[in-house]
């Protein structure tokens, strides 16, 4: 059998093996895929760590917000115990002055 026949850009017939002896070898198409590859990996990996690292920052700032509302909640509950204790005592004293 006779090769095939191929029709090039400007119309003329071209033998296949004549047009796939231009081509590069495979290995270089791997290559270059294989380099394509590697960079959108690389890039990937980047936006990756930089959601990351945002979330990050974001727990960190939710968590020192909440440190510094736990910290006003029991400075206040605190003070209520003091407050508590206080007129406790008034309350006792005023009993016994009724007492009296």
């Amino acid at each position: 059998m006779p090769p095939k026949k191929k029709t090039n850009a400007t119309g003329e017939q071209t033998n296949a093996s004549t047009s796939d002896a231009t081509l590069p070898p495979l290995s270089a198409f791997e290559d270059i895929v294989d380099s394509r590859f590697k960079v959108q990996m690389k890039d990937l990996n980047e936006v990756v760590l930089n959601i990351i690292n945002q979330r990050k920052m974001s727990l960190q700032k939710s968590l020192d917000f909440l440190g510094n509302k736990f910290d006003e909640l029991l400075k206040s509950f605190t003070l209520l115990q003091e407050k508590n204790k206080q007129l406790k005592s008034e309350n006792i004293l005023l009993k016994n002055g009724e007492r009296n």
